[in-house]
């Protein structure tokens, strides 16, 4: 699923990435989903902080 993310909150942008599968190894946390940013960067990110992207929505 395609989303833009806080990645923290020291920079307050919004950066766009892809929900992956929880990776093996990672605890199971309700609230931290597992993101893939377009820069190649993987984090695990508050649900709070993503919003979805509307299908083939271009980045600028």
């Amino acid at each position: 699923t395609r989303i833009a993310a806080y990645w923290s909150q020291q920079y307050r942008c919004l950066y766009p990435g892809t929900v992956v599968r929880g990776l093996l190894g990672l605890e199971d946390d309700g609230d931290l989903i597992t993101v893939e940013f377009d820069d190649g960067d993987t984090g695990r990110i508050p649900l709070s902080h993503i919003r979805l992207l509307p299908p083939d929505y271009k980045i600028q």
